[in-house]
């Protein structure tokens, strides 16, 4: 891939330099070198096509515009791009859409085609989510402790995800283990924090549990399973002002395919404290 990116590279340079040299020293007519330079821009454009439509969807989707970048990622595609990332984006995109078993098949393309160390860790970690929507929770932690033994440093996000894996598994003894690594290396993060309440509500341990959803949303007040189980908790306490304020924030935070707690549950604490 790279010795195929680098020949693009080339052409396109030459192109370049060929066009102004032309231009400067005027070795043709005007319209003339006008004229080859449309003819080579449309042979360079078909040639280019492919990892064109990829970049442009990086730049919609850094601009938030989703839909936009999901059909330039499409086209991207459809026309044979080797960009890695045209394959991880719109996976990701399809896995939140619910689609995990595409999203696998389009993450495996992005592998199979990625050079950069980085990029592959956030192939593999989507990947194991890919898994983890479609309940194989034994494969998901595979993957992510193949990919903790593979690298000397794998960032917060890959440690925090493996702990869940492990919460979900119902190990919470190595849960706990994995989720405090993850708080060691940054104690402020809202994820680590929102998983270590979730291991501790499920240990019934609520005390703990409280202290751990109230951190949680102190970094982030839009994590939907924090909310939502600081309510319980609140609702045992009996304290139902906080309970209320917990459950109707709940509402607002968003619910994807990898959420613990459903849009079911979140709408039956809506109703009954609105």
């Amino acid at each position: 891939m790279k010795k195929f990116l680098n020949i693009k590279l080339l052409i396109f340079f030459v192109y370049v330099f060929l066009f102004f040299y032309a231009l400067t020293f005027k070795i043709f007519p005007l319209p003339i070198l006008i004229l080859i330079y449309i003819i080579i821009t449309f042979i360079l454009a078909i040639i280019f096509k492919a990892d064109l439509y990829a970049f442009l969807g990086n730049i919609y989707l850094s601009k938030g515009k989703i839909d936009k970048a999901l059909e330039l990622y499409e086209l991207s595609i459809k026309n044979n791009t080797k960009v890695p990332t045209a394959y991880l984006n719109l996976g990701v995109f399809r896995l939140n859409q619910g689609n995990a078993k595409e999203a696998i098949t389009l993450l495996e393309k992005a592998e199979s085609l990625n050079k950069n160390i980085i990029l592959d860790k956030n192939i593999k970690v989507s990947i194991a989510s890919c898994y983890w929507a479609l309940n194989d929770i034994d494969k998901a932690i595979d993957i992510l402790e193949n990919l903790r033994n593979s690298y000397e440093y794998v960032n917060i996000n890959v440690i925090t995800t493996l702990g869940y894996m492990y919460f979900l598994n119902h190990d919470y003894k190595k849960a706990l283990e994995i989720t405090n690594k993850a708080l060691e290396e940054d104690p402020n993060s809202a994820a680590a924090w929102d998983s270590l309440g979730q291991i501790y509500f499920a240990k019934q341990d609520f005390n703990n549990a409280k202290n751990a959803f109230i951190k949680a949303l102190s970094e982030n007040n839009y994590l939907l399973e924090s909310n939502y189980f600081l309510g319980v908790i609140y609702e045992q306490e009996e304290n139902f002002e906080e309970a209320k304020k917990c459950f109707i924030q709940s509402k607002n935070c968003k619910i994807s395919t990898l959420s613990y707690i459903t849009n079911k549950e979140v709408e039956e604490k809506y109703n009954l404290y609105k």
